[in-house]
């Protein structure tokens, strides 16, 4: 395809710009993975690699060569050979997927953990750097809310969801939920991720970095843009987690700002009082819709509220469903890429699995009880790892319990960890030199108070 003449262009303009500048390479780097839809980002290239793959290694060995990462190799060198080793056993002892479509997926997942582990020690010995990439992050979510706003809520048509699919010859597989409605809503925000869900779970993970005292104009705005999309995109998976990430880190706040917050309060008591009688029908009906959206569990007020989707009881199903797809081989299940294996196989979604709408049943399934322990194991091991580089351990704490609640609640997305390791990365980045002010966030919010 002509597509893949014009990405290996790309790639070589990203290497021209490397070679020049490795620092300019990182950011060209996280810039077409923050901006790229991944239907392009993950299009395999040459040699099992895609066009993401190829990038990360590319600012990888550019970037190297200024970065002290023989010790970090050697502090977690044994987590890493458990890694290689699960790994490795998954792919040869697995039941159904074949060797050759699982090594792919495998040698992915490992270049994007370096280029993870690349991002942290970068960022974290440089808070220049950290303060670029934090303004390269903010001005992808302004696109996003940009982007939203025009294509999906004023013109009506997404140009990176179904059109970009035909213009690839993959309508077949397109998930466009420009026009599916969920309760109340008539539409369903997705951007150019490709699914509504990864845009929720995306931004979910980016909220908590704007909930600390970064030196960066618009933040409460960046707040709310963030907030109002991951609510748009319907997403009951990421919108449970951002209610709870939200109230933990205004509570942070909250002696600071509560004589303010009383008063609001209070005026919202007095204007929803004075509404007529039929907006506030319709505003408690809007209210009841939104709260039923996300009592999974309740499948009648599911129905009531004409609101689609997985339900406490299709878990359920799911679970045993996943358990019987393993019962031949628990340890290790069927295979990394079994999803896709199958789907490609029999030309629709599994039956009972559907899109096995939760981190249980696709690891459960693809990599066994193994590599589901296992992959709790790594992220907390991760998290360990981001919460002793900084004083800002609250803020690691909710960007991980907001990534495991939405992945167990919504399913896995493709970049979610990755941007897990990036808002981690910049917390540990930018926090240091406060710490060495003696300046915590608290102190500095009390300040601006």
């Amino acid at each position: 395809m002509a597509i893949k003449y014009f990405l290996i262009l790309y790639i070589l303009f990203v290497v021209l710009v490397s070679v020049l500048s490795p620092k300019k390479g990182f950011y060209l780097t996280w810039i077409t993975i923050l901006l790229t839809p991944p239907i392009i980002l993950l299009m395999q290239i040459k040699l099992y690699l895609s066009l993401m793959s190829v990038l990360m290694l590319v600012s990888i060995c550019f970037g190297l060569r200024s970065l002290e990462y023989k010790s970090f190799i050697k502090r977690h060198q044994f987590v890493i050979s458990i890694y290689f080793i699960v790994t490795i056993a998954t792919i040869l002892f697995s039941e159904t997927v074949p060797i050759k479509n699982q090594f792919p997926i495998a040698l992915a997942e490992m270049v994007t953990l370096m280029f993870a582990a690349f991002s942290y020690l970068l960022l974290r010995e440089n808070q220049q750097m950290a303060s670029t990439m934090l303004k390269i992050v903010s001005v992808v979510i302004l696109f996003n809310v940009i982007f939203c706003a025009v294509f999906e809520i004023i013109i009506g048509v997404n140009p990176m969801g179904l059109p970009l699919y035909m213009m690839l010859g993959l309508e077949d597989n397109a998930i466009d939920m420009i026009e599916v409605e969920r309760g109340m809503m008539s539409f369903r925000l997705q951007s150019i991720y490709g699914h509504p869900l990864s845009l929720g779970q995306y931004m979910l993970i980016l909220l908590p970095l704007f909930f600390m005292n970064f030196n960066i104009r618009f933040r409460f705005l960046l707040i709310f843009f963030v907030c109002i999309m991951i609510g748009l995109t319907g997403t009951r998976g990421a919108i449970a987690p951002m209610i709870l990430v939200v109230l933990f880190c205004v509570k942070r706040i909250t002696n600071h700002l509560l004589p303010n917050i009383m008063i609001a309060s209070i005026v919202v008591i007095i204007a929803l009082a004075l509404l007529p009688d039929k907006t506030g029908k319709e505003i408690d009906e809007k209210v009841e819709a939104i709260v039923a959206g996300l009592q999974i569990w309740d499948d009648q007020k599911q129905e009531e509220n004409d609101i689609s989707g997985s339900s406490l009881e299709m878990r359920i199903d799911q679970w045993g469903a996943a358990q019987k797809e393993i019962s031949g081989n628990p340890l290790f299940g069927r295979g990394m890429g079994y999803r896709e294996y199958w789907q490609n196989k029999h030309n629709t979604f599994h039956p009972d699995l559907l899109g096995y709408e939760s981190v249980l049943l696709y690891y459960v399934v693809e990599r066994g009880w193994l590599g589901l322990l296992f992959f709790f194991v790594m992220v907390y091991y991760l998290y360990k790892l981001f919460r002793n580089d900084t004083i800002e351990k609250k803020i690691i704490l909710m960007i991980f319990m907001g990534y495991l609640l939405s992945i167990t609640m919504t399913g896995v997305r493709p970049l979610s960890l990755l941007l897990v390791c990036l808002s981690s990365s910049l917390v540990c980045g930018m926090m240091p030199v406060l710490s060495e002010n003696e300046n915590s966030v608290d102190t500095l919010i009390e300040e601006e108070a």
